[in-house]
């Protein structure tokens, strides 16, 4: 993408006793920049950051359309350049991109640096200042830590919105994965969650399907194929998504943090420069093998349960900084307290769903009673045949005008009354009562109730049952005038 002239800094080269880790790489772009003192100038940049990884185009000309898929934290641009000036340029750039923007030039005047600044220049920057090339380094740190805030917000913003829609797990999952891959910029992103007694990815976005062929299962297997358990009897959990799932960290470590993730900015130097003890775990290497550097694993949590993992891979050495692990970890939080909510939500639906069969497959007709006014909440279909069966109006909405067509409840006619037995006595009662169809002809029905309560333990309604026990009371009638 980037022609003519290009330099990366040596910070992705990491000191030989330095881990890797706590870098926070900048990537900065230099165009038409005077060449009389340009190596002098990216010199003296590294030295006072670091973490800059310069890049060098001589024209505006040839600079990326759109300097945000291009993934520069910040571009500095000279005033007089190769076939435009730097107001140009940068009403040019600001057309597609908001990446920030410094003219840094020796030319110009204060009409320019007002003119730059109404274009949304971010600082304008006289090279004629003995100090210029340190007040570069800062300003150009400074614009982008507001930016990369800025950016974070927007981000909060965004999922915020996600998590607060209602809609399917997988759908706001998926939109929460195209938010963070689009504004870290990362090529690859996933997230796994607990499917039985492995982690496998739910989704994933920017993975080759090989990857997610290899590392889909994190379970270890013994050399005869049995599911290898540790002490507690948990399935082992191999590699570092298996630490990071398993709670297993050493924040001591800079490839740690104090929240559980595992981030690292170069994976080749990770392997060179630590063992498996450092590492808590002998890793499978695949990430390294299929060629990706910098690797992050947020756990996803739900108070103090890991319920998942988001992981981000790049290519690239040096994407990530501590700022957006933390900020990361925070936004997994949410993610996972989300995941817990929309599961529960889950199994709930389909305990309910469960249930829901049940009730409308029982033959004998079942009503949910109100116990404060009577009212029948709820029938299965067996209790509706049996009402129209018997003609009882649809109007009918209490439990003693459906089964003795009565207005007021039963008490009122000296009768006992089964929900309110089941008040009383705050337990299940059955009792057996005298009936009368539409037509007149009797019934002997058994009506048996039973208190439900609520999370506290109050009862709120009751469940009644009623059963046409007419043939065997008659027959216990018959049996009783032969004795």
């Amino acid at each position: 993408m980037i022609n003519n002239m290009s330099r990366t800094s040596q910070s992705n080269t990491l000191p030989d006793d330095e881990l890797p880790g706590p870098l926070d790489p900048l990537r900065l772009l230099l165009v038409g920049c005077e060449p009389d003192r340009l190596e002098s100038m990216i010199r003296e940049l590294e030295s006072l950051d670091r973490a800059l990884e310069i890049e060098v185009i001589p024209s505006p000309e040839v600079v990326p359309r759109t300097l945000d898929e291009a993934h520069f934290d910040c571009v500095v641009a000279g005033y007089r350049m190769p076939g435009m000036d730097g107001l140009e340029f940068a009403r040019r750039v600001r057309l597609t991109s908001n990446v920030p923007l410094i003219i840094y030039t020796v030319h110009g005047s204060e009409e320019a640096a007002a003119e730059a600044l109404s274009l949304g220049v971010d600082a304008y920057i006289n090279r004629a200042n003995p100090e210029s090339v340190a007040l570069l380094a800062r300003r150009v740190r400074e614009v982008v830590d507001s930016r990369r805030t800025d950016r974070s917000s927007d981000v909060a913003v965004e999922v915020l919105r996600v998590l607060t829609r209602q809609q399917r797990m997988e759908g706001a999952l998926l939109t929460i994965l195209g938010i963070v891959k689009r504004h870290t910029g990362v090529e690859a992103v996933g997230i796994r969650l607990h499917e039985g007694e492995d982690y496998p990815y739910y989704l994933f976005d920017g993975f080759p399907d090989e990857h997610i062929l290899v590392e889909n299962s994190l379970c270890a297997y013994d050399l005869e194929g049995q599911l290898m358990r540790d002490e507690v009897g948990n399935p082992v959990l191999e590699c570092m998504c298996g630490n990071i799932l398993r709670g297993r960290f050493d924040p001591s470590k800079p490839f740690f943090t104090e929240g559980g993730s595992f981030w690292t900015n170069s994976t080749t130097r990770l392997l060179e420069s630590t063992s498996v003890e450092d590492r808590l775990v002998k890793t499978r290497d695949t990430c390294n093998g299929e060629g990706y550097e910098s690797v992050a694993l947020i756990p996803l949590r739900h108070g103090p349960e890991i319920v998942g993992l988001l992981q981000l891979n790049d290519s690239r050495p040096s994407r990530f900084n501590k700022n957006l692990i933390v900020y990361l970890e925070g936004l997994a939080e949410d993610i996972g307290t989300v995941i817990e909510s929309i599961d529960q939500e889950k199994r709930l639906v389909e305990s309910m769903e469960h249930y829901r069969a049940i009730f409308e497959s029982v033959r004998d007709p079942i009503f949910i009673i109100d116990i404060d006014d009577f009212t029948v909440e709820r029938s299965n279909q067996a209790a509706r045949r049996w009402a129209l069966a018997r003609r009882v109006s649809p109007a009918a909405d209490t439990c003693h005008k459906i089964l003795a067509g009565r207005d007021v409840h039963c008490e009122l006619y000296n009768e006992e009354c089964p929900i309110m037995e089941v008040l009383e006595k705050e337990e299940g009662v059955s009792m057996v009562y005298r009936r009368f169809d539409k037509n007149g002809k009797m019934h002997y029905l058994e009506e048996s109730a039973n208190p439900m309560r609520d999370a506290e333990g109050r009862i709120t309604r009751a469940i009644l049952i009623v059963r046409d026990v007419t043939e065997r009371k008659l027959a216990e009638e018959r049996l009783n005038r032969y004795m």
